[in-house]
């Protein structure tokens, strides 16, 4: 039986959600879904840098081993493959030590800026 003033009983609206409802429950699920979204994306460009200075790391370090099988003469030189351009020297250092820089530029990708680091390490003669 229906009230005279046309509106349902409390009865009668307790069994779903109204309209209101129902879209603030949608804006909330969209923005946490945004946020996902843009943690996956932040998470896979961080990968990509940290594999390209893991290269340029693992590129300094081979030209290092490379440099202390020289014999103790200052030496210069420029290198690139796979992205990775790479500037070195070794000057003598004090006493019988020699001191070697490295400087590796890594290209960047999807738009990204290149950056340069620099190493420096040092061998007995």
């Amino acid at each position: 039986m229906r009230p005279q003033n046309g509106c349902r009983s409390p009865e009668a609206r307790t069994g779903g959600f109204t309209l209101v409802e129902l879209l603030v429950a949608l804006v909330v699920l969209s923005v946490g879904l945004l946020a996902v979204v843009a943690a996956g994306t932040s998470i896979a460009r961080l990968e990509g840098d940290a594999a390209r200075d893991a290269l340029a790391a693992m590129m300094a370090e081979s030209r290092f081993e490379r440099l202390r099988a020289l014999p103790c003469a200052p030496a210069t030189g420029r290198d690139s493959a796979r992205g990775v351009a790479e500037a070195w020297e070794l000057a003598p250092g004090a006493g019988r030590v020699r001191d070697m820089r490295e400087s590796v530029r890594v290209a960047g990708s999807g738009g990204r800026s290149s950056h340069t680091e620099s190493y420096r390490s040092a061998a007995a003669c």
